[in-house]
């Protein structure tokens, strides 16, 4: 799952940095458009959008597959790292572009040696927070998966009584705690 978790991770800033730069980089209807659209998943309750991506991957009949869940959580958190990234990118001074252009930088060295520096703690700041966020995302990968994929943090032990309802009990169970 940390595997799944990753991807997802990963895809979320892929999409997120294109969209952002382009909206930064030509402003139109339809940069608006899609960052509009990249910030709708944050807008509402992640139990409706795991139902949602549930019922989408079961009528294709791909709820369960390890593709499905990275894809949902790319859509999900890609919200997040787009707020960080566009706000970078709305940091970098258009002065200073202007002055790499004018002494002779092009497109791609203007990218790399002034504007990702200047972006970059936003990129990094957005990647983090979506890792944190997406540690907490027991129930939405449960209901995209349809329960398939299980979660290290919440499977039964072996002797079947969960590990929260034996703290809340006060018992121990049989053999002692694993790892004590």
């Amino acid at each position: 799952m940390a595997l799944t978790t990753s991807l997802g991770i990963a895809v979320a800033a892929a999409v997120a940095f294109p969209v952002a730069w382009a909206g930064w980089r030509r402003p139109s209807w339809l940069t608006r458009l899609l960052q509009a659209c990249g910030s709708l998943p944050i807008m509402l309750p992640q139990v409706v959008l795991a139902l949602v991506f549930m019922v989408f991957w079961s009528k294709l009949g791909l709820a369960g597959h390890v593709a499905s869940t990275v894809i949902s959580h790319a859509v999900v958190f890609a919200a997040i790292p787009l707020a960080f990234i566009s706000l970078g990118f709305r940091s970098v001074d258009r002065q200073l572009v202007e002055a790499a252009t004018t002494l002779g930088a092009t497109g791609s060295d203007v990218l790399r040696t002034v504007v990702l520096p200047i972006v970059m703690p936003y990129v990094c700041s957005g990647f983090v927070f979506v890792f944190v966020s997406s540690l907490n995302e027991y129930i939405f990968s449960g209901g995209i998966s349809g329960g398939d994929i299980t979660h290290q943090g919440i499977q039964q032990p072996a002797d079947g009584v969960p590990a929260y309802d034996v703290c809340q009990r006060g018992a121990v169970p049989a053999g002692g705690y694993p790892g004590v």
